[in-house]
């Protein structure tokens, strides 16, 4: 794992045509046929977050750097942010999360790589990224997970799971995760308004 500061996140997503604003929110560029958007609420739901994880971070591309930014974190309790930079301590990080909110891990499996079949850099790189993902969820900090080149993303927010993408086989493909994990979905904000800075 490589940590990125907010310039290097920016720079790392504009290959895909995707912008990182001010709050570190993922924007992507108006579109008139944009689909509904495609929420999961997982609270409630007795999860086994770490695999959830793992497949959400599937779900997208597999072969290809991924990156997960964290865009708000929860500075009280203290027990969270200090175990999170803890685990990144102890895979040689020594940036706060402040400055450098990017995780990135390589990937190098492909869509037929059975789970027991990784090589040694994707099982040590997929642990830390599921893992790191599974906290969030647990924790309902707000991050967004990508794959070099791609426009499609997952964001994580409070208590759900939003899929971002334009594609229709990819929306199919949210559909079948969230059905193998006894999920439903639904296309309105699970909370009231959408936040500002939203994106579908």
């Amino acid at each position: 794992m490589k940590c990125l500061s907010v310039e290097q996140c920016r720079a790392w997503i504009a290959s895909a045509g995707l912008r990182l604003d001010d709050n570190l929110w993922i924007q992507t560029p108006e579109e008139e046929t944009s689909p509904p958007p495609h929420y999961v609420v997982i609270k409630g739901f007795n999860l086994n977050l770490s695999e959830f994880s793992r497949r959400l971070f599937d779900w997208m591309p597999v072969g290809r750097e991924r990156l997960l930014i964290v865009s708000n974190w929860s500075s009280y309790p203290p027990d969270q942010k200090y175990l999170f930079e803890t685990i990144r301590r102890g895979c040689g990080i020594s940036q706060s999360l402040e400055e450098a909110p990017g995780h990135l891990f390589a990937s190098t499996k492909t869509d037929s790589t059975y789970y027991d079949d990784r090589p040694p850099i994707d099982v040590e790189e997929e642990s830390i990224a599921m893992w790191l993902m599974a906290l969030m969820l647990e924790w309902t900090w707000d991050a967004y997970a990508l794959v070099e080149g791609c426009r499609d993303a997952v964001r994580l927010g409070d208590e759900f799971v939003e899929f971002l993408t334009t594609d229709p086989e990819r929306r199919e493909a949210a559909n079948s995760l969230i059905d193998q994990f006894g999920l439903t979905s639904r296309d309105t904000f699970p909370w009231g308004s959408v936040p500002r800075g939203s994106v579908h």
